[in-house]
C-alpha cells in the first residue's frame, strides 16, 4: 500500500501536481515502519522539500517538511526536520559507497563527492577539509595495496584516525573504484569532485549522508563531536549544513537476524 502511494505521489510530482504529491508523500511517510528506518523517507523528504521551495500552494499550517513530527511514535530514530530556505545539495560522505548508492537509488544525489566511491572515515574527511585536499592526489602519497584480493590505490598523506572505525575504513583514504596513479581520467574526475565541493561551500544548503560501519570500538559520542566539526566547514551566512548518519546492527531473532538501521541527524 505504501509503495502504491509513493508511486502515485511520484506521478503527481513529475506532472507538476505538487499539492496532490505533497499530501501523498505525507501519507506514505506516515505508513513507514517505526521499527526500522525506511529508505523511502529520504525520497519523501527531498520531494516535500522540493515542493516547498517551488513555492506551490500548500496547506499553510504545514512546514516545508517535518518527518520528525510524522514519526512522532519513534522520534529518537528519525531526525529529518530540515527547515530549508533553498533546495539543498545532497551528497555522500562515506565511510564507503553505500551512502552514495542510497542517494542515487532514491533520486537524491546531486553529484559525486570525493567520498562517493571510496573508503574513509570522518577523521580523514576533517583532515582533508583542513588542508583543502592539497595532498590527496600527489603521486608521492599514492600506493597500490590489496583489499580482499583486489588492487586498490590508497593515499598515505592522511592516515591518522581514532580507533573507532571498522578496519577497512582506516587504512588510509582508499580510491576503491578509481586509479589516480595510472589513469589521468580518474585523476581529473576526482579533481572535479573536489572543485564542485568548493564551488558550493558556504554558498548553498547541503545535506551529507554518512554510513558508519558499526564495530565494538565505535564511539557515537566522539563521532557526533567530529560531525559537528565537519559541519562548520560548510556553514555560512547564507547557507546551512546538515549531516545525517546511520549505522546497521544485526539483532538475533529466532534463528535469523534482524537488520536494524539507526538513523540520526546532526
Amino acid at each position: 500500500m505504501k509503495d502504491e502511494i509513493i508511486s502515485k505521489a511520484n506521478q503527481s510530482y513529475m506532472s507538476g501536481d505538487y499539492l496532490n504529491a505533497y499530501n501523498l508523500y505525507k501519507q506514505a511517510a506516515l505508513r513507514m515502519s517505526t521499527n526500522s528506518f525506511d529508505l523511502n523517507i529520504l525520497l519523501c523528504a527531498n520531494r516535500l522539500n522540493n515542493i516547498s521551495v517551488n513555492k506551490e500552494k500548500l496547506p499553510s499550517e504545514n512546514s516545508p517538511y517535518s518527518l520528525t513530527e510524522l514519526h512522532k511514535n519513534n522520534p529518537e530514530q528519525v531526525y529529518l526536520n530540515l527547515e530549508k530556505r533553498n533546495n539543498p545539495i545532497w551528497l555522500s560522505l562515506g565511510e564507503n559507497c553505500l551512502s552514495d548508492n542510497i542517494l542515487q537509488r532514491h533520486g537524491l544525489k546531486s553529484f559525486s563527492s570525493p567520498y562517493a566511491a571510496s573508503r574513509s572515515n570522518i577523521d580523514y574527511v576533517i583532515a582533508l577539509e583542513k588542508e583543502n585536499y592539497a595532498s590527496i592526489l600527489l603521486k608521492e602519497n599514492l600506493v597500490y595495496e590489496d583489499a580482499w584480493g583486489k588492487k586498490v590505490v590508497r593515499s598515505t598523506s592522511i592516515i591518522n584516525a581514532d580507533d573507532i572505525y571498522e578496519p577497512s575504513c582506516s587504512k588510509g583514504f582508499e580510491f576503491t573504484h578509481h586509479d589516480p596513479i595510472s589513469s589521468i581520467n580518474d585523476r581529473n574526475s576526482f579533481q572535479r569532485r573536489i572543485q564542485r565541493l568548493n564551488e558550493f561551500r558556504k554558498k548553498k544548503d547541503v545535506v551529507f549522508l554518512y554510513h558508519h560501519r558499526i564495530t565494538e570500538r565505535s564511539n557515537l559520542i566522539k563521532l557526533r563531536e567530529k560531525f559537528s566539526t565537519f559541519i562548520s566547514f560548510y556553514l555560512g551566512n547564507q547557507s546551512n549544513c546538515h549531516l545525517i548518519f546511520f549505522y546497521q546492527t544485526l539483532i538475533p531473532k529466532g534463528g535469523d537476524s534482524l537488520n536494524l538501521i539507526s538513523f540520526h541527524q546532526i
